[in-house]
């Protein structure tokens, strides 16, 4: 978290506050992707036995 903030930090320092959500989206695309991805070998479709 606190890097978070000091990347932030720097973005806002050397940009403006649009480079940071540009940044913000494209970091929440990737891990959306990385979720998607991992969801099929994390919840794989298994009969449950008795």
């Amino acid at each position: 978290m606190a890097l978070g903030g000091i990347i932030g930090g720097l973005l806002l320092q050397n940009w403006d506050v649009t480079v940071v959500a540009v940044s913000a989206a494209a970091l929440g695309a990737v891990s959306l992707l990385i979720v998607a991805g991992a969801r099929h070998h994390a919840f794989r479709n298994v009969q449950a036995r008795p």
